[in-house]
């Protein structure tokens, strides 16, 4: 079981005990046969000692932050404040969800790369040992240039079983730095640039900041402190910096729609319902009902990244394989245009 997957069977637990009214400490201790990893379980464990000697659960998981993410616990902070664990840990279990999807996809895509790649480097380290066999085929028959695919396919069999090594080395290095390029861009501002990610990952910070400020004004929390919290509640920095103005601004005097028409990262629909909200004196409520709003966007672009990525590996392949096709194929095409003439 996976990580997300993990995530999603615990939460899915949680809400099932913050529904049912059961003991925190009791509960945990059923988590063993859930199916999860040695890492998640010793977690649980600690936690479930935690809960016992009476810390709240939000604390008690903030103990493993190598398993509990130290903003996934200022959220459930929140919720318990709050008294809406069950509705927190619902929407936390359908995000992990989505992420355990999105993830079995990714995996597939890398799956396909390395396959297709191993395969087609065998091909060409077969093709290596006749392909000067070729060369002077084509040249008996007076073709002399060939066909650009031919061109790129012959130099790289002449490298013989180098070319094998060199598709390898490549397919490893586009891996490291694919798995660098998340961990650094991941907590940055470039995140949100990326098609289809930046837009998810803005959708899902939004639902987090909304989600959180709406818990914490429910419980009668100062709109300060609900912002200090909220910006606790997203592993981007950035976004964490952007949220610390508007608590800067507040405490300054500013209303909370003010500085958010103030700060051009945020929807100017969100800044319009959260004046609507200051005047109603509803502001808890129209921020829930807006994290609502991007959670489901933030499903949205999951499904979309999903519907994206499984055919994506055998596009790419198709194209390496078209191109090698061809490479074969258009001297055999012109040898015939001459046997014919």
């Amino acid at each position: 079981m996976s990580r997300a997957a993990e995530h999603a069977q615990f939460n899915r637990l949680l809400a099932t005990i913050a529904e049912r009214g059961l003991p925190l400490a009791q509960a945990l201790g059923e988590a063993g046969g859930q199916g999860f990893g040695a890492a998640m379980l010793r977690a649980i464990d600690g936690a479930k000692r935690a809960v016992a000697e009476g810390k709240p659960l939000s604390d008690a998981l903030a103990l493993s932050p190598d398993v509990f993410p130290p903003e996934y616990c200022a959220l459930l902070a929140a919720a318990e404040k709050s008294g809406d664990v069950a509705a927190v840990a619902r929407g936390v279990e359908q995000e992990y969800v989505l992420r355990a999807q999105l993830a079995a996809s990714g995996r597939r895509l890398m799956i396909y790369v390395a396959l297709g790649m191993g395969a087609c480097g065998v091909v060409l380290g077969m093709l290596s040992t006749v392909s000067a066999h070729f060369r002077r085929m084509f040249e008996q028959l007076g073709m002399r240039e060939l066909p650009l695919p031919t061109e790129a396919m012959f130099a790289v069999v002449d490298s013989g079983c180098l070319s094998i090594v060199v598709m390898m080395s490549a397919g490893l290095a586009f891996f490291a730095a694919f798995l660098a390029a998340r961990a650094v861009v991941g907590r940055t501002r470039l995140l949100y640039m990326i098609p289809l990610v930046g837009r998810l990952a803005r959708a899902r910070d939004l639902a987090l900041l909304c989600t959180t400020l709406g818990l914490r004004l429910k419980a009668a929390a100062p709109l300060p402190d609900a912002l200090g919290d909220a910006a606790r509640t997203t592993p981007n920095w950035r976004f964490r910096e952007l949220v610390r103005d508007l608590q800067s601004r507040v405490r300054g005097g500013d209303a909370l729609s003010d500085a958010l028409f103030y700060q051009t990262f945020f929807p100017r629909a969100l800044a319009w319902g959260v004046s609507l909200g200051e005047s109603r004196s509803d502001l808890a409520g129209v921020l829930q009902m807006f994290g609502d709003l991007y959670a489901r966007e933030t499903r949205r672009g999951y499904d979309v990244l999903f519907v994206v990525l499984t055919p994506l590996a055998f596009i790419l392949l198709g194209n390496f394989v078209f191109l090698f096709v061809m490479g074969v194929f258009l001297p055999i095409i012109e040898i015939q245009k001459k046997l014919a003439g």
